[in-house]
């Protein structure tokens, strides 16, 4: 694992505008082809961007970086993913 050792959390989860499941499906468009949506192969839990963040101790750390890419959810999550954002050391 290229994290050993260091103050890594692995997530194991979609990031989505509510908390709540559903399921991962790969339409066979490479390893970066993956969708989440109401059908698929795995089920996975969905997470938002403030549960993140009220997962870290403030006190012994912070958010450094955060990729996210919604491409089909802009229009209606983009709002509501980015209150979490004040927790970054800017």
């Amino acid at each position: 694992m290229n994290c050993a050792g260091l103050n890594i959390a692995v997530v194991e989860a979609a990031l989505g505008c509510e908390t709540g499941k559903s399921f991962l499906h790969d339409p066979g468009l490479s390893d970066w082809g993956f969708r989440t949506g109401d059908t698929g192969e795995y089920e996975v839990d969905v997470v938002t961007v403030d549960h993140l963040f009220d997962t870290i101790d403030g006190g012994k750390a912070a958010p450094f970086i955060c990729k996210i890419d919604i491409e089909a959810a802009k229009r209606t999550c983009s709002s509501e993913i980015i209150h979490g954002w004040g927790a970054f050391p800017w």
